[in-house]
């Protein structure tokens, strides 16, 4: 028997299309990126070259500085205590402080300006400009299902149109789940939605059509749709776990607790769910661009420690104790990131992990927000195949303007025709 080399690959039959979709009983599902996609040797001069995927996660009320800001900048720096949570993706992260958006203010009014750079959101004449993520979606979107993907509680995203309107977010993952998976006419999509909350697969429905390409690929694209499939049924299982745990009554403890936890409390779990949403959405190439804004509430989360309320802890005017609850809230938030980088990691496309295709940016509008400081916002880059592994670390005075990360994200995902976006002043220095 010849030993096996790694050839390359030769697709003497016509490829499989990209819009390919799984179908049965008003369901589509549809596939990750497979090596029978690729065009032929002979084509591959001519063909797109691989796809590149925005997601911007938005934080309200950010991170503590001193456990956040690193000490160091350059690339030797030594990770913070939050940072330390995703040391394991060092080499596939930027940190990144002394950046903002000039002008931008209000309070937590100023939430509405994290993507747009819009100022004076406090003012009474303000009126938003549009989101950098749309102008990313006008040129990433055309090959994807749903050009953008807003998602967030309370109704509402971090996107906002190019007449300054908030984008309604997708709010439940459940609801994104079928968006993303489900389709048909609405008897059809009633039907299967309530096959799903009677626990059946998506799976299910796509059997036949799953086995009959199964057969015309090869041992890796068995293997990958294998994973594939495999992650969504288990995110369809949270899914399930969640719903049975809502109609299930908490223990009483012998103690009154310091205040009643409703299931909008467990933010934590939430966000949690909704990045696996985000890992399937990406798998699946369904949207290139993703937001995702994480809520500011002031419910007291359901973690051991905590007695008081998220939002009121982030204004805690250096008490020691109330810092010591919020420490834990955000290294909760951190600890969930990573394992969002942890799946695309892990996730390969074409030879290539989904991380390095995709520009994954973590941040918030407040710098400070026990005080509502829009300055000096943090911010974590990740993936995109950028040159990571530093600490940017601008004049904590004298801000480089976030708009010229913006605008270095677009040019590296090859948006062209961008010169300008907000209060930018050229692509971001160092950023390599």
């Amino acid at each position: 028997m010849k030993k096996s080399i790694n050839a390359p690959h030769l697709a003497l039959r016509e490829p499989v299309s990209r819009r390919t979709f799984l179908r049965g009983a008003g369901t589509a599902v549809a596939i990750p990126w497979l090596e029978a996609m690729r065009p032929s040797l002979f084509a591959q001069a001519a063909a797109s070259e691989a796809p590149h995927r925005m997601i911007f996660v938005h934080l309200h009320l950010g991170f503590m500085d001193h456990n956040f800001v690193p000490k160091q900048a350059g690339r030797n720096y030594e990770a913070s205590p939050y940072l330390k949570l995703i040391d394991q993706h060092r080499d596939d992260y930027t940190v990144i402080t002394g950046t903002s958006h000039p002008g931008v203010n209000g309070a937590h009014s100023a939430d509405v300006s994290f993507l747009t750079a819009a100022p004076d959101a406090a003012s009474a004449s303000f009126k938003n400009t549009v989101s950098i993520d749309q102008i990313a979606a006008e040129k990433m979107g055309q090959e994807t299902r749903f050009s953008y993907l807003p998602l967030g509680y309370d109704n509402r995203s971090s996107s906002y149109s190019h007449s300054g309107a908030n984008i309604p977010a997708i709010d439940r993952p459940s609801l994104l789940f079928q968006k993303l998976f489900v389709e048909g006419s609405p008897a059809e999509r009633a039907a299967i939605s309530q096959q799903l909350e009677d626990g059946s697969s998506i799976m299910d429905f796509v059997t036949e059509s799953a086995r009959s390409m199964s057969s015309r690929l090869g041992a890796r694209d068995r293997d990958k749709l294998d994973e594939y499939f495999t992650n969504i049924r288990e995110t369809e299982q949270r899914l399930e776990k969640n719903r049975e745990w809502q109609d299930i009554p908490k223990p009483k403890p012998n103690a009154d607790p310091p205040k009643d936890v409703t299931d909008r409390a467990d933010f934590i779990a939430r966000i949690a769910l909704m990045y696996d949403m985000i890992h399937l959405a990406i798998q699946s190439d369904s949207s290139r661009v993703i937001t995702f804004n994480q809520p500011n509430l002031n419910d007291v989360l359901p973690l051991n420690g905590i007695t008081q309320g998220y939002h009121s802890l982030s204004h805690h005017n250096g008490d020691p104790d109330k810092m010591r609850q919020l420490a834990l809230v955000e290294k909760e938030q951190m600890e969930r990131f990573c394992k969002l980088l942890d799946k695309l990691k892990s996730t390969e496309e074409d030879g290539e992990s989904l991380l390095n295709r995709s520009q994954v940016m973590l941040g918030s509008i407040f710098g400070n927000a026990n005080h509502h400081d829009t300055r000096n916002m943090p911010i974590v880059l990740a993936g995109g195949g950028f040159d990571h592994g530093q600490h940017l670390a601008f004049d904590p005075k004298d801000n480089e303007p976030t708009c010229n990360l913006f605008l270095s994200m677009l040019e590296k995902a090859g948006v062209s025709g961008v010169d300008s976006f907000g209060s930018s002043t050229g692509t971001l220095k160092g950023l390599a």
